[in-house]
């Protein structure tokens, strides 16, 4: 029976603990590498920029990590002199063999590189793998081109369009996030993948389910993919206030409501506080009549739309006892529910007027359903298992060709 591949992590925002607050991959990235930990042997990324610390970081893995910039007291003393000494990119090939080297020391079989929207991530994933020899597998959460148009970044725009598909064409193995971006990249680049869910470990129990208050809660950032939605929810709100003398807050967990109110509009039913902690994000989800997980349907985010997967959904799913998916019929969340035979895909306003008075009523519970399905498809274990099966067979077909 062959060995279990060992793996070497490359990724641009570190895997921290839970109750650190955290952007970008940094949650994804944690998950990962704990499902992972036994067969990685080394992960690099870079902390300080990110504005992290090495106490931060998930214990799993402190005794493997390699951070890729160069240490903070010298990057204190010699900034002011030596700006470019902050430099990822610069750190990184300087830091490159030493990297290498590592790999070789502990057999590594793998390099494995968690990318998010920036095309860099990429492209030092390719250039760890060809300086050590070794395969690359990468896992894909953004379309990195559709990324760049929509934030105007001219630099990732020209790194996408120019060098991301020669680097994909140097990687062996491809996990995505969805269905809709595995065809996207048969679509455009020619290339298969793996379909790898987002990693999510349930709490150990779930939450009891309180008295719903009159709330509807919408979690995470105010992105442009969501703020039609928002919009029209807030109309609804305060419409069936007028009409009906019954409020129903829409809270949203930002703490700038001045941003709120500006992106959104000045509805009476907007209400911004943030969950401090994992517990209170599920506690005040529980309680809430249900979550809202808008995208747009406008034709300019429809790429977008397609394969990304809102992280958000896992809390969602934890702890919620409605999910409403207020979205186009192409989404991935449309998609997600469907597949899973989930509640509550809706693509109208009427359809979402009448779940509010529908819940209002009977105070629906669902989540049972919804925590199977994150037990099923979500579980590290389940991770683990897609990852290392899929390289293990990739290493086993090379070594019989």
């Amino acid at each position: 029976m062959p060995s279990l591949p060992k793996l070497g992590i490359i990724c641009d925002d570190p895997p921290v603990n839970e109750t650190v607050i955290a952007h970008g991959m940094c949650r994804v990235n944690a998950r990962l590498i704990r499902a992972l930990s036994h067969s990685i042997t080394q992960v690099a990324t870079a902390t300080y920029s990110n504005g992290y610390r090495y106490q931060d970081l998930i214990p799993d893995i402190q005794d493997r990590y390699i951070s890729t910039e160069f240490p903070r007291l010298l990057q204190k003393g010699l900034g002011r002199f030596l700006p470019q000494i902050r430099n990822r990119s610069i750190a990184f090939h300087f830091k490159l063999s030493y990297l290498v080297k590592q790999l070789h020391q502990t057999e590594t079989d793998w390099v494995f590189c968690p990318c998010g929207a920036n095309p860099t991530s990429l492209e030092r994933g390719v250039k760890l793998a060809q300086a050590s020899n070794l395969p690359l597998a990468l896992y894909l959460v953004d379309d990195f081109l559709e990324s760049a148009i929509l934030s105007g970044n001219q630099h990732n725009l020209q790194l996408a369009q120019q060098q991301v598909p020669q680097w994909l064409e140097k990687t062996e193995k491809v996990f995505v996030i969805s269905p809709g971006l595995r065809q996207l990249l048969l679509d455009r680049y020619g290339i298969d993948s793996v379909v790898l869910p987002l990693p999510y470990e349930l709490p150990p129990a779930p939450p009891a389910i309180p008295s719903l208050t009159d709330q509807i809660i919408f979690v995470g950032s105010l992105s442009h993919f969501y703020i039609e939605g928002l919009k029209q929810l807030a109309a609804l709100l305060d419409q069936f206030h007028q009409e009906t003398g019954t409020f129903i807050a829409l809270r949203l967990t930002t703490s700038n409501s001045n941003h709120a109110k500006k992106v959104i509009g000045n509805f009476h039913c907007l209400r911004c506080q943030p969950c401090h902690t994992p517990t209170e994000l599920y506690q005040e989800i529980a309680s809430s009549l249900f979550c809202f997980a808008p995208y747009s349907f406008e034709k300019k985010y429809e790429a977008m739309v397609r394969t990304s997967f809102p992280s958000k959904m896992m809390d969602y799913l934890a702890a919620s006892s409605l999910i409403v998916v207020y979205a186009p019929a192409y989404s991935s969340s449309a998609q997600y529910f469907n597949q899973h035979n989930l509640p509550l895909w809706i693509d109208n306003q009427a359809a979402l007027h009448e779940v509010i008075i529908e819940q209002l009523q009977q105070r629906q519970h669902y989540g049972t359903s919804y925590r199977e399905v994150v037990q099923r498809y979500h579980a590290l274990a389940f991770i683990r298992n897609t990852i290392i099966g899929t390289l293990s067979y990739s290493l086993s077909k090379d070594c019989t060709s």
